[in-house]
């Protein structure tokens, strides 16, 4: 008859006799506590990588990360932004690409005081600021 007993962590489990695990749990504590950490401590790391917040930005794009009691932080394209997502939430916005001979004019909503942004660059209007119309 085939044996139904098992290795765990380095100790043999057998299905048929109850409370088996929890005995050599008991009989081994610093093996078992030993094998926990170490399968802990390894899955830690993939469980943090895999729940991160991740964002890539391409050379016109930039995120702004709003954190929950924290002021917001700004990141520029291109390139990879990872964020914790607990706290967190990005928003992603183009911005507009201005040559040498290129500008915009641009209007504060909150104010209305009005002036123009002039290439080469590139702009990214903020919540108040609106663009009517874009000059070449």
């Amino acid at each position: 008859m085939a044996s139904d007993s098992h290795v765990v962590c380095g100790f043999s489990v057998d299905e048929h006799e109850p409370n088996s695990y929890m005995g050599s749990i008991k009989r081994h504590p610093l093996s078992s506590s030993v094998c926990a950490i170490a399968a802990l401590a390894i899955a830690l790391p993939f469980i943090i990588v895999s729940a991160s917040g991740k964002v890539y930005l391409e050379e016109t794009q930039q995120v702004v990360l709003h954190q929950r009691h924290r002021s917001k932080i700004v990141q520029n394209g291109p390139g990879f932004v990872t964020f914790n997502p607990w706290d967190t939430t990005a928003d992603v916005r183009s911005g507009l690409v201005l040559d040498e001979l290129s500008y915009v004019h641009i209007t504060n909503s909150l104010n209305g005081a009005k002036h123009a942004v002039s290439g080469p660059g590139l702009f990214f209007p903020g919540m108040s600021l609106s663009m009517p119309c874009l000059a070449v």
